[in-house]
């Protein structure tokens, strides 16, 4: 799939490398463990790297701390890996691509300053990577990319109808890359900016999964055509989960930012400025949570944004 997406799909499905990312993990191999590293160290090397999608779960049993941080740059020891990140770094080191970035262990998640910083660059490690690794029936770090099958009925779903695609954290990583392949408990598939294929041979066009948007949207030059991907995405959006609410905001910023990139247009809490009119057309059509209550009045949120609202929504 790999090969035949380089081959034949051009630079629709090339990455959009702007920059290394501030840290990376080195795959290793060979005997020589996985390690962290500094983007600006790789200067003049080949830097191509995937990215890993997962759930965090109730616990991930490994992050970068600044108690570690020196010990994971000289080895990350394999044995205190969790399964969904060592499957993750297996897959890479298949491809032959050198460095992998999993969000757990390339940003630092007690300092808040780096955490702030990077998180800003979300649409550039994405939207850079070469291959986005997608643990999407995994439940937790533990769970590895490829969960023990629970039956012997075989199923087929898409990948957006997953455990990880509940997540609202994950849908701009989704969005983001050119390339996902979607690790799930009967069999992988392979989505790219061209095309959908899975390994029971069932193949689609790149229109089956509302998630491939932002690679399309650069071949997507209409006003009115561009406006739809982003109304379909939020009422997506909508849906996810969120372990905190305050979250929402900060998990469209690498979309946002992208979306900024590509039409040049102002955004404002989720609408944009030079469509607020028909953006303002939206309604609620779930339910909502009285548990949520408290903490959605935190958020400080306009009512007129549907980012205010705790529930499903649908455009007008």
């Amino acid at each position: 799939w790999s090969d035949h997406c380089t081959s034949n799909h051009g630079n629709q499905c090339t990455p959009q490398a702007k920059q290394t990312p501030h840290r990376l993990i080195e795959v290793g191999g060979n005997g020589s463990p996985p390690r962290l590293v500094l983007g600006k160290q790789l200067s003049g090397q080949n830097q191509q790297y995937t990215t890993l999608s997962h759930c965090w779960g109730t616990n991930v049993s490994i992050r970068t701390l600044l108690s570690n941080l020196q010990s994971f740059s000289d080895q990350i020891p394999p044995q205190i890996i969790p399964r969904t990140f060592d499957d993750a770094i297996l897959i890479t080191q298949a491809l032959g691509v050198r460095f992998i970035w999993i969000d757990a262990l390339c940003i630092v998640q007690d300092d808040a300053k780096e955490w702030e910083q990077e998180a800003a660059k979300i649409k550039d490690i994405y939207s850079g990577s070469i291959l986005n690794i997608a643990a999407s029936d995994s439940p937790g770090s533990e769970s590895g990319c490829f969960p023990v099958k629970s039956s012997f009925v075989q199923t087929f779903h898409l990948a957006q109808h997953t455990v990880l695609s509940s997540r609202g954290w994950v849908l701009q990583e989704q969005l983001l890359p050119h390339r996902i392949i979607s690790c799930m408990s009967d069999e992988m598939h392979w989505e790219c900016s061209e095309a959908y294929r899975t390994e029971t041979g069932v193949h689609f066009g790149s229109h089956v999964s509302d998630t491939r948007g932002v690679p399309r949207m650069y071949q997507s030059p209409a006003t009115l055509e561009q406006d739809g991907m982003w109304r379909s995405w939020m009422v997506n959006f909508s849906e996810r989960k969120f372990s905190y609410w305050k979250d929402r905001l900060p998990a469209l910023s690498g979309i946002v930012g992208k979306y900024e990139e590509i039409t040049g247009d102002v955004s404002i809490l989720g609408l944009w400025k030079r469509s607020i009119i028909q953006d303002l057309l939206w309604i609620r059509t779930g339910q909502i949570s009285l548990e949520s209550a408290p903490e959605i009045g935190s958020a400080s949120l306009p009512s007129w944004s549907w980012l205010s609202c705790p529930s499903h929504i649908e455009f007008d």
